[in-house]
């Protein structure tokens, strides 16, 4: 002791001296006092190599070789100080164990040494462009240092956590080793980034990781994969792995958590997806989705999915597949698998089950397309359709459509075809009782089937064109208004129009005969009893059918004749 004090003095008047006399641009003044580490009571002093690193050696142990360092690294009794390679902080030995062998790393930081500290009887962690904590529980090592600034310390009986340019791998639990980190570069608030470990687990392995992931009792926290997520495992069941995923689901009691998919951005409720008791939770791809089990049921699998598609009791969630909102499985039933679609809508694609039906599979998704008792959710296909099937009929699937009809008692709700901007009444095309609603096709078409008729199938069509009693809604083809079917007659089908007009070719046929077909029409051609409305063929003619007789067929003409009793209304010609 006395020796030191001799001796300190003289170090200080003679480190000032150099500093003093050394040139412009010159070594850099450094507040750490001395480079290379000294020799601790029977050891050497450490040798110098651009090195500020104090890296003494402990009773019995050499002070630290330096190599650019800055590393501490002091020696425990008994061990030697930690050898620099452009590291800031090299861990501290424990008793009987070596301080850490320093990396590359330079910018100096808060956290006071890099690499962890041995806990008695281990080294302290060696480090490598690493600034990560990382101690060692009693009997275990410090984290060797990768990039790393994750604490990772390890639990009594284990080492601290492993870094590979983490930020925070998780803490040990007891007789648990930290988690090894992974390529995580920002520091953040959560403390730690991969999972810690239950009693008797592991802490969670970090690659890009900031997800917390902790294991439950006997089981261990989440290996992260540039995960956020939080996964913990229910009791006995491990966190979830991320997977660039910032939220995988929960495990219930007795299932695991979710193991993370590949989305990025933060939300507060992304992608729980948690398992009912006795169900695992979801597992995570680009997704956010909540897709919660039901009891016995596992939480909804994420792919690219903002789908909530709960599982309904015996159900599991709903499989994400870039869907906003997979279907809820109604009881007994499952929730929906998501399709590819990405805008946020409040009320999208939940084409929820009736009882002991599921909830529609999403496709570019946001129809809601409920089953009714007994009938599945409507399958989405870029599909915005209401399309909810009646009892006992499934909801619409969707093909791009907006609004695929309603299914009547017994019947199934209509197929989207492609159409794609929003309208409030596109598209209904509902059945009648007993009778399926319209199938869509880029279609805004009402065209409602009567009692026992389907709604009109769309093609881009506007076209009202109901079914009468026993007859079914018309087909669109482009057309703004194929004609009603009387009763026992079917409503036109419609051609190739595309404007707007309120009027344009309704061709309704009378009693026991079909409405008009359109074709570029707008004609009004209406069919007297038992005759059918007119046909369109770019047609604005009125050309009714006396009784009897049909409508006026059109051809480009604007005014065909109207047919006396027993006789047909003219055809036009090819007037514009």
């Amino acid at each position: 002791m006395r020796l030191y004090t001799s001796i300190t003095p003289l170090l200080a008047i003679s480190w000032l001296a150099s500093i003093a006399a050394a040139p412009v641009g010159g070594s850099i003044e450094r507040r750490h006092g001395h480079s290379s580490g000294n020799g601790g009571p029977g050891g050497d002093g450490g040798n110098g190599g651009n090195s500020y690193g104090h890296g003494n050696g402990g009773p019995g142990g050499d002070g630290g070789n330096g190599g650019s360092s800055h590393g501490h690294g002091n020696g425990g009794a008994g061990g030697d100080g930690g050898n620099g390679g452009s590291s800031h902080g090299s861990g501290n030995g424990g008793a009987g164990g070596d301080g850490g062998n320093g990396g590359n790393s330079y910018k100096v930081r808060r956290h006071g040494h890099s690499s962890g500290n041995g806990g008695p009887g281990g080294d302290g962690g060696n480090g490598g462009n690493s600034y990560g904590h990382g101690n060692g529980g009693p009997g275990g090592d410090g984290g060797n240092g990768g990039s790393s600034h994750g604490h990772g310390n390890g639990g009594a009986g284990g080492d601290g956590g492993n870094g590979g340019s983490s930020h925070g791998s998780g803490n040990g639990g007891a007789g648990g080793d930290g988690g090894n980190g992974g390529n995580s570069y920002k520091v953040r608030r959560h403390g730690h980034s991969s999972g810690n470990g239950g009693p008797g687990g592991d802490g969670g392995n970090g690659g890009n990781s900031y997800g917390h992931g902790n294991g439950g009792p006997g089981g261990d926290g989440g290996n992260g994969g540039s995960s956020h997520g939080h996964g913990n495992g229910g009791a006995g069941g491990d966190g979830g792995n991320g997977g660039s995923s910032h939220g995988s689901g929960n495990g219930g009691a007795g299932g695991d958590g979710g193991n993370g998919g590949n989305s990025y951005k933060r939300h507060i409720s992304s992608g729980h997806g948690n398992g009912g008791p006795g169900g695992d939770g979801g597992n995570g791809g680009n997704s956010y989705g909540h897709g919660n089990g039901g009891p016995g049921g596992d939480g909804g699998n994420g792919g690219s999915s903002h789908g909530h598609g709960n599982g309904g009791a015996g159900g599991d969630g709903g499989n994400g597949g870039s869907s906003h909102g997979s279907g809820n499985g109604g009881a007994g039933g499952d929730g929906g698998n998501g399709g590819n679609s990405y805008k946020r809508h409040v009320s999208s694609g939940h084409g929820n089950g009736g009882p002991g039906g599921d909830g529609g599979n999403g496709g570019n998704s946001y129809g809601h397309g409920n089953g009714g008792p007994g009938g599945d959710g409507g399958n989405g296909g870029s599909s915005h359709g209401h399309g909810n099937g009646g009892a006992g009929g499934d909801g619409g699937n969707g093909g791009s459509a907006h609004g695929s009809g309603n299914g009547g008692a017994g019947g199934d709700g209509g197929n989207g075809g492609n159409s794609y901007k929003r309208h409030i009444s596109s598209g209904h095309g509902n059945g009648g009782p007993g009778g399926d609603g319209g199938n869509g096709g880029n279609s805004y078409g009402h065209g409602n089937g009567g009692p026992g008729g389907d709604g009109g199938n769309g093609g881009s069509s506007h076209g009202h064109g109901n079914g009468g009693a026993g007859g079914d809604g018309g087909n669109g083809g482009s057309a703004h208004g194929s004609g009603n079917g009387g009763a026992g007659g079917d409503g036109g089908n419609g051609g190739n129009s595309y404007k707007r007009h309120i009027s344009s070719g309704h061709g309704n046929g009378g009693p026991g005969g079909d409405g008009g077909n359109g074709g570029n029409s707008y004609g009004h051609g209406n069919g007297g009893p038992g005759g059918d409305g007119g046909n369109g063929g770019s047609s604005h003619g009125h050309g009714n059918g006396g009784a009897g007789g049909d409508g006026g067929n059109g051809g480009s003409s604007h005014g065909s004749g109207n047919g006396g009793a027993g006789g047909d209304g003219g055809n036009g010609g090819n007037s514009y």
